[in-house]
């Protein structure tokens, strides 16, 4: 089974910024055309997902690094580095010969969730400033 091998392939890492995730060494893909049953394609795709997933939690640890260097609320929410951010990946996925429509709805609905957690800890960091003093 699938996730049984996953589960016992995650070992916990620490990145050199200090930060402990749990991760799996991702092991090296069989080319699509090597493939020799659905199974192995699927556990090829599957093998891709969990390292997806694993570069996201590995964002998410910057998104929150981010947040200390904001001043206000209007840093947080940096309109046009958002609009900046979705079109530079639209393009990426284009040039990479990738549904771009699919790629804007992908990074639109992940910057915009990245903007209200940066808010969430934004909001979090400020109200803890403002007790200490």
């Amino acid at each position: 089974m699938v996730t049984d091998r996953y589960n016992s392939a995650i070992f916990i890492s620490y990145l050199q910024f200090g930060v402990r995730i749990k991760t799996k060494k991702m092991e090296a893909l069989i080319k699509p055309e090597e493939c020799r049953s659905i199974d192995e394609v699927r556990q090829q795709i599957d093998q891709i997902d969990f390292e997806i997933i694993r570069l996201f939690g590995i964002r998410n640890y910057y998104i929150k690094a981010i947040v200390p260097f904001k001043a206000d609320e209007d840093e947080v929410i940096a309109c046009n580095r958002k609009s900046f951010v979705i079109d530079q990946r639209t393009k990426m996925a284009a040039d990479c010969g990738l549904d771009h429509v699919l790629f804007r709805q992908i990074f639109t609905m992940l910057v915009e969730a990245n903007v209200l957690k940066e808010l969430e800890l934004f909001k979090r960091n400020r109200n803890i400033t403002l007790e200490s003093k």
